[in-house]
C-alpha cells in the first residue's frame, strides 16, 4: 500500500521492511486453501525433479525469467511466498493511538478502522 493516514493524523508508512506497524490476516478458509495449494504444488515440484522436467515446472508456476539455478530450499520458500501471497488482508497498526486498519478485501485500497476499547495514549 505504502502510507495510510490515521484518523489521528499519525501517517502510517510501510517503506521498511520488516515493518512493526504491517501485517496480515489470514481466515481460516484462506490459510486452508493456502495449505492445501502448496501441499499440491510442492508435490508437483518433487515430481518434476524426479522426471528432469524442473526447468519446464519453474517456467510454468513462476515464469521464463525465474533462476534455474536456485537450491531446492530457495524454490520451495519461493513457492511458499508466491502462495501465500495470493489470499489475505492487509493490516497496520497505529503507533500513536493503536488503531488497526484492516484491508476490505485482497487487492483493494479500502481498509476498515478498529479501534482499542481502552486506547493508551
Amino acid at each position: 500500500m505504502g502510507k495510510l493516514k490515521c484518523h489521528c493524523g499519525y501517517l502510517i508508512s510501510d517503506s521498511i521492511y520488516p515493518c512493526p506497524n504491517v501485517g496480515e490476516l489470514k481466515w481460516q478458509p484462506e490459510s486452508e486453501a493456502d495449505s492445501q495449494e502448496l501441499s499440491t504444488q510442492i508435490d508437483s515440484f518433487f515430481e518434476a525433479i524426479e522426471n528432469n522436467s524442473k526447468e519446464s515446472w519453474l517456467e510454468t508456476f513462476f515464469s521464463s525469467e525465474y533462476p534455474k539455478d536456485l537450491s531446492v530450499g530457495m524454490i520451495v520458500h519461493d513457492v511458499f511466498a508466491k502462495i501465500s501471497n495470493e489470499r489475505g488482508h492487509s493490516s497496520y497498526q497505529c503507533p500513536e493511538c493503536m488503531r488497526i486498519y484492516l484491508q476490505n478485501q485482497f487487492y483493494s485500497d479500502e481498509y476498515v478502522c478498529y479501534e482499542p476499547r481502552n486506547p493508551e495514549r
